[in-house]
This record gives structure tokens, sequence and C-alpha cells, in this order.
């Protein structure tokens, strides 16, 4: 029972309109279903139940008077999504073998932030992200519930070394970036004398708690892999000149990717939808607009359009 509530099932899905009326009829006290009721009208869903995401669980808990069957409540459940990650290493650099028990294994790594947050509920309690804080608590060797997808045929390094690249990232957004060095990495440690140009642009707070994966970086700058242009909102190195924020970086080194992009570098991408990916590419349309005197915000909006079929990738989430 616990893996089923546990593992199968969403327990933090905001209650519907229409589940507040089932939990309504199953409420004894005459005060607590008047109150529920009020919380399923038009007037008052969206802020008080939908904006603090008030689950089932939190009607419960709030309404002990709230007497339903235990399969009544599991009905009312969905069933638990899939969360996604992007693989955050390359398979150059891994192997992959079999088992008898479980089929194939690959040996790959997966680059995440535990969530966690105070609840919008206003309740006192804390709100933890489903997958991010399971896998925080698995230990060497657990085992565990996943599948993998091939991603976006885009989305890959270029067939030829040569060509440049220009890495867009922030926080765990650097996971698909740190797979393509250390894919470039091998390929040089094979022998290749010559690789494209590979700029990584990644945001994050704090130098110290936040530049993920910042020892790896820097021996992959010595081999030639990449070049590394951090950016960090809220502290950064003592001495050194600070950008804070990726964008504003790319604006100003605008010549050096101008320069790359007419080389056929390939951009990409990976970060929030709302905030990073918008940034970047409104910077891009921004130093396209300088280029070409003349051309409109629409221009530029087609422009980008076009590159993003090839030339401009994104891996975005929410």
């Amino acid at each position: 029972m616990s893996d089923l509530v546990g593992s199968r099932v969403e327990l933090a899905t905001p209650v519907s309109q229409r589940q507040l009326q089932i939990l309504a009829n199953s409420t004894s006290a005459a005060e607590d279903r008047m109150a529920l009721e009020r919380f399923s009208s038009d007037e008052i869903f969206k802020s008080e139940i939908l904006d603090k995401r008030i689950s089932i669980l939190d009607i419960l808990e709030d309404f002990p008077s709230c007497d339903m069957p235990f399969a009544t409540y599991l009905d009312m459940l969905r069933p638990l999504s899939p969360r996604q990650f992007s693989i955050s290493s390359s398979p150059v650099a891994t192997t992959t073998t079999l088992d008898s028990s479980y089929g194939g294994t690959v040996i790959a790594s997966i680059t995440f932030d535990v969530h966690e947050a105070p609840a919008r509920s206003g309740n006192g309690r804390v709100f933890q992200g489903v997958a991010s804080t399971y896998l925080a608590t698995r230990s060497i060797n657990s085992k565990l519930r996943c599948f993998v997808r091939a991603t976006n045929t885009a989305f890959r390094l270029p067939a030829d070394p040569e060509t440049p690249i220009v890495m867009i990232s922030a926080g765990t957004g650097i996971a698909p970036m740190r797979g393509f060095i250390q894919e470039r990495a091998e390929i040089a440690k094979a022998g290749v004398k010559k690789l494209g140009k590979a700029l990584l642009y990644f945001g994050c707070r704090d130098y110290e708690k936040d530049f993920l994966y910042a020892d790896q970086l820097r021996e992959w700058e010595k081999m030639g892999a990449v070049e590394t242009r951090p950016c960090f909102s809220k502290r950064g190195p003592v001495g050194q000149h600070q950008y804070k924020h990726v964008p504003d970086r790319m604006w100003e080194e605008r010549a050096e990717l101008v320069s790359l992009f007419r080389d056929g570098a390939k951009i990409f991408v990976c970060g929030s939808a709302s905030k990073l990916a918008k940034s970047s590419a409104d910077v891009s349309k921004k130093i396209w607009l300088e280029g070409h005197p003349g051309k409109s915000e629409e221009d530029a909006f087609e422009w980008l359009q076009r590159m993003r079929e090839d030339r401009y990738v994104s891996d975005i989430f929410d």
C-alpha cells in the first residue's frame, strides 16, 4: 500500500471543483461542508485553491469531518507523471552492459536540484519536489523505475568536431552541456588535434555553492574542450569582473558570438522556459538586429524561428 501511494499517484495535484463537491458531500459537519462548497465556487476557486495549490490531502487534513473510503480517495488521484531529466554524461565516456535480470544497463549521470520551498497554502507545510527528493534519498546500488528517451535529433553535437558551438545554460540546465563537453574531451583524448571553439555560458547564484562541475570544467578547459563564461547573480569570485546574468555577458561579447555564428556555430540552450530561454532568445534577436539596420522586431523573430530548425536548438523546462 505504501508503494502504491508513494510511487504510483500524484498526491500534490490541486483539487478540482468537481472533487471539492465530492469531498463536501462526504463531510458530516455542516460548517465544513459549507466551506468546501464555497471553495468550489467560481468566484474563489482560483485564488483559494489553484493559486495555493491545495490538494485533496490538504483538504482531508484541514477538514477531519470529511470521511470517505480510501478507495474513493485513491480513485480521485491522478497516476504519477514521469519526471524528465537530461542525461549529463556522454555515452562515449561511459559504458553499457547487459544484465540478465534487468536487460540493458546504462551507466550515465543526471544533474538535479532538490526542490524545497514553503507550501503556497501558507499552512506551515513544506513543499518538496517529488523526483528530486526521491533521488536525493537513494543510496548506492538503489534501483530506479526509469526509461531513456531519445533526444531531439537537432539537440546533438555537430558531426564535424571542428564546428564551433555555443552552449547557454543556467542551474541544472548545464546537464546536457556537460555531456557535450565530456564527449569533446574524449575526442581530444583520442588524438583529434583540432576542435571547433566551444563556449559555455553558465548562470548561477553563488560561485562557491552553485557553480556545478567547476573543477571538471577547469580540467576540460585545459584540454581545449570548452571555454567557460560563468555569470553569478549573487556572488562571484573576489577580485574578478562579475557578470550577473548570461544575456548581459552575451551582449557584451556579441562580436565574438557573431564571428562564431558566421563560421557556422551551432547554439544550444537549456534552462527555464520563462527565464533563460526567453532572455537568451531576446538577446540573440537584439544582436541580429544590430547587424541588420532597418530590420524590425518581426524580422528578428522570423530569423530566429528559421534558426530553431537546426542552428539554435533548445531543451527547456518550466
